[in-house]
């Protein structure tokens, strides 16, 4: 296929017994270390965890302290004079909650009690924010086994008919649950809704679309590339209707999604939110005065959520819990769920697609910018929606488990500037600090780490002779922030690879691995291409002596025996 510009991401936990084809999901990936996928004319830097985070000070540093403040100023202007927005709120999360926020301009422009500025309570319409709750929903009703991520969408829908021009057949033939939420079905941008009566909305039941949707057609063949579709989170949401223990969307919304989450102050329509959430509203604004708070109808599961900085906080640190299992961290996050596994959840956080720029992507249905920073190597995992009245964008960096929050109550005036202000301080002295304080930590060492230290001998068909490797404590360096007490790996790379105890891993005596250097850690991945395992498993014999230690995402599985 000469158009054909997606290059799936490599899984990156094992076997995925969530996905119909398990020969795909058993490829192992050297995710700790560096995903670095392949894009059609460049390659995009995909580093998952080439820096140690540490946690954000509480007292903030005078450069971030600087960037907020400048920060706060173009928010403060952005709300000014006769063309400025309403109202904008912006705010900064970590697993500790929202630890900076700034609102400025009022929450309604006629009511005096409205005339107060926003605060992480207020609540405003997200748009197409809500496709990250939907799709959450999709992947949470995977993890259940109620439906696979790759079930073909007529598993649910069989009435959905929609030609396609490149096969000459009607029917949903190639399109999958996951394809809906990663916008790569190859649907239409928009969804079969009534045109003539603004105030209706998409005012139209699944059986009406469904009915609509024989006329139309693909615009790209499923899994070729990516298009924009709200058809496509639309009819995802109404899917799982029809999976076994399902629910309407908005019923599912609240007690799958939103409860375990406990966002309580978050709403699946307008005409849902009560009177006592009406009195902390922004009013959203068009140029001619107040938007409608049009029904979405059909269209709901793509963007007519309304939430709060304080409940989307809570999502994000939902999403930090996988890091934090990954490092071992505890977690002081108040948000507790099982709704996603970790492995899981870290499977969302990675790309579905990078576009021809190699610069960005898309998740499911996350929005990436790779090369990101003023060290061009961060990766920011977006969302973004507009809708009548009102802009919005959620975002972080997974690693460094720090993410952002931006409200504005109307659509259009200098909100793309604040923005773009919010993700270059993310990812220049917020990702710095919060580096930094990393150094401070050192990594922790398991108590029967003597057995493990000494020689290795690998004799695989896969490697050109034998091959020793040392296993031994040592100190690292990243960008001149030293680490004490680490396990280096002789032999492999150099400088060595660093191993990384990781304590809540179901196999014991398991590491993750990451080639820890001044060149690989401020370069583009450089070093990182001749690869080091992504995790390293330690063998014992039924007596508990060491034997060996095995790369299981490498070779398929090869062990080193223990000289």
């Amino acid at each position: 296929e000469s158009r054909q510009l997606v290059n799936r991401a490599l899984l990156d936990e094992g076997t995925m017994p969530w996905t119909r084809d398990n020969s795909l999901a058993s490829v192992a990936v050297m995710s700790i270390v560096c995903s670095c996928v392949e894009g059609r004319t460049q390659q995009p830097v995909q580093c998952d965890l080439p820096r140690v985070a540490g946690a954000l000070p509480d007292q903030l540093p005078p450069d971030v302290t600087t960037a907020l403040n400048a920060l706060a100023a173009n928010v403060t202007a952005s709300t000014d004079g006769l063309t400025g927005a309403p109202s904008v709120y912006v705010a900064i999360v970590t697993p500790k909650g929202i630890v900076w926020s700034f609102g400025a301009g009022v929450k309604n422009k006629t009511q005096g009690p409205g005339h107060e500025k926003p605060t992480q309570k207020t609540l405003y319409r997200l748009g197409s924010v809500s496709k990250l709750f939907t799709a959450l929903q999709v992947i949470a009703a995977a993890e259940q086994k109620r439906i696979r991520i790759d079930d073909p969408v007529a598993t649910l829908l069989p009435e959905l008919d929609i030609f396609n021009p490149w096969t000459g057949k009607g029917g949903s033939e190639g399109i999958t649950m996951e394809q809906l939420i990663s916008h790569t079905a190859g649907l239409p941008r928009s969804s079969p809704c009534p045109l003539g009566d603004a105030k209706l909305g998409c005012n139209i039941t699944l059986a009406q679309a469904l009915a609509r949707l024989k006329n139309s057609s693909l615009i790209a063949p499923p899994e070729s590339s990516p298009q924009y579709s709200n058809l496509g989170f639309s009819l995802a949401g109404h899917a799982l209707a029809f999976s076994p223990s399902g629910k309407p969307w908005e019923q599912g919304m609240v007690s799958e999604i939103l409860a375990p989450l406990n966002m309580t102050n978050t709403f699946t329509s307008y005409e849902t939110i009560p009177p006592s959430a009406m009195e902390d509203f922004a009013v959203g604004y068009d140029w001619d005065g107040p938007a409608p708070q049009l029904p979405d109808g059909f269209e709901s599961p793509a963007g007519s959520l309304y939430s709060c900085a304080e409940d989307l906080s809570k999502f994000l640190q939902f999403l930090f819990s996988a890091q934090r299992s990954v490092t071992g961290q505890q977690s002081p996050s108040t948000t507790q769920s099982t709704l996603l596994s970790p492995e899981r959840i870290r499977w969302w956080l990675k790309p579905h697609v990078w576009n021809d720029d190699g610069a960005s992507g898309w998740g499911r249905p996350w929005e990436i910018l790779a090369n990101y920073g003023p060290d061009s190597r961060t990766t920011l995992f977006t969302k973004d929606g507009g809708i009548s009245g009102y802009l919005s964008e959620v975002g972080l960096i997974p690693e460094l488990q720090v993410g952002y929050i931006a409200f504005q109550s109307s659509f259009g005036s200098g909100y793309n500037h604040v923005v773009e202000q919010l993700r270059e301080v993310m990812a220049g002295p917020i990702a710095d600090a919060i580096q930094s304080a990393g150094s401070e930590e050192t990594p922790q060492l398991p108590p029967n780490v003597n057995d493990l230290v000494g020689d290795y001998l690998l004799l695989d068909l896969h490697v050109s002779g034998p091959k020793t490797y040392h296993v031994r404590v040592g100190d690292v360096n990243t960008t001149g922030r030293p680490m004490t007490g680490v396990l280096l790996l002789d032999g492999w790379s150099t400088p060595p690879p660093a191993l990384f105890w990781q304590p809540n891993h179901p196999v014991p005596d398991t590491f993750s691995t990451v080639v820890l250097n001044d060149v690989a850690v401020s370069g583009p991945c450089s070093n990182y291409q001749q690869g080091a395992p992504g995790f390293v498993q330690f063998v014992r014999s039924d007596n508990g002596t060491v034997t060996g230690l095995s790369f299981p995402g490498l070779w398929y599985g090869t062990v080193a025996r223990k000289i």
